[in-house]
């Protein structure tokens, strides 16, 4: 009679190992909640960097494409005037809130003489604060001035 509640003995013990405990459970999930909210904050500014990123690739391809566009302008052409003309589309408005994008002409005093062409990109960014501007410069020269 010994050995069958010894025998009994072992397969209740062999039973109560072959599976995980309600305690198992509760400690593994609590270690993987824990875990996701760890990683949330970060996955959340990964993918707040990316946003202003992307803003930033935005606003020095409209400042490059503007500059660009003035540059091929003849050399009486280029006054503070053609900033009027310089307006952003609705879609670069939407992704660069409040957005201003300046234009400052000057002669340069130095020899030889030219028109400096400084294009300024501002815009508010996602936390309301303003971003740092991009900003372009590049200098004109009449014909036959150039250097």
């Amino acid at each position: 009679m010994r050995d069958s509640a010894l025998q009994f003995e072992k397969k209740r013990t062999r039973r109560s190992r072959d599976g995980i405990t309600s305690l198992e459970l509760i400690v593994s999930m609590i270690l993987i909640g824990m875990l996701i909210s760890t990683i949330m904050p970060m996955v959340r500014w990964a993918d707040h960097q990316k946003r202003e990123s992307e803003r930033r690739t935005l606003a020095t391809e409209i400042v490059t494409n503007q500059l660009e566009e003035l540059s091929v302008k003849t050399y009486e052409e280029l006054t503070e005037v053609d900033a009027s003309l310089l307006e952003l589309t609705d879609e670069q408005v939407r992704v660069l809130p409040e957005s201003e994008l300046t234009l400052n002409v000057k002669s340069t005093s130095a020899e030889p003489v030219g028109k400096q062409i400084r294009l300024s990109l501002s815009w508010t960014n996602s936390a309301g604060q303003p971003a740092r501007p991009v900003k372009l410069t590049t200098i004109v020269y009449p014909p036959g001035g150039q250097p």
